[in-house]
């Protein structure tokens, strides 16, 4: 039977007809209030009804998903966080963060980013993939939304990397950046690793 307060078509409460003349609550709403004066309420931000309904309740989404009204009311349905985002929490009040910078996400549904590692970066958010440092570049920590360049002595010619190569003996880099080393010039020599002349 329906519960008193809700009312049928015509206005006149349930308690005195069919149960089958009944308006259900329309999905996205649930029954609230007490015998005698309930009626049809939103959703709350974070939950959901995906049926009309006598009498059910909204139920929260989980951790990773967010409705689809994300942080707005009558919500009915739940929605995977999509890649480069995520939800951490079993409230889902709000939309799917995106993942910060120097951090990625490449599943839907996740409760937290992952750091990208040494030799990628990222510098943009709400990304499913790192970037690789490009040549002359390196980064040796992990959740970095840039590289850094080679210092001075240094090459890296081969892309992302965790560091940069030391110039071998005879040979200098005096720039940073590089992808090679120079030689020394003629009647020149070097017997040390790393050098900027």
């Amino acid at each position: 039977t329906c519960s008193n307060g809700v009312k049928d078509d015509n206005g006149a409460d349930c308690a005195t007809h069919n149960a089958n003349e009944c308006q259900s609550c329309d999905a996205g709403h649930s029954l609230t209030g007490t015998a005698g004066a309930q009626s049809c309420t939103s959703c709350p931000a974070g939950e959901w009804q995906e049926s009309n309904s006598h009498t059910g309740s909204c139920t929260t989404c989980g951790a990773g998903s967010t409705t689809n009204t994300g942080a707005g009311t009558g919500a009915i349905s739940c929605t995977p966080c999509g890649n480069g985002e995520y939800d951490h929490d079993n409230s889902s009040e709000s939309a799917c963060i995106p993942c910060s910078k120097g951090k990625y996400e490449d599943t839907s549904g996740s409760t937290g980013c992952s750091d990208c590692l040494a030799g990628t970066f990222l510098d943009q958010t709400g990304k499913s993939k790192c970037k690789s440092c490009q040549l002359g570049k390196y980064i040796n920590e992990i959740g970095k939304s840039t590289c850094d360049n080679c210092p001075r002595g240094f090459q890296q010619n081969e892309l992302g990397k965790s560091e940069c190569v030391a110039c071998g003996k005879g040979m200098f880099q005096s720039e940073y950046a590089k992808t090679a080393c120079d030689s020394c010039g003629g009647g020149q020599y070097q017997n040390q690793l790393g050098r900027s002349s």
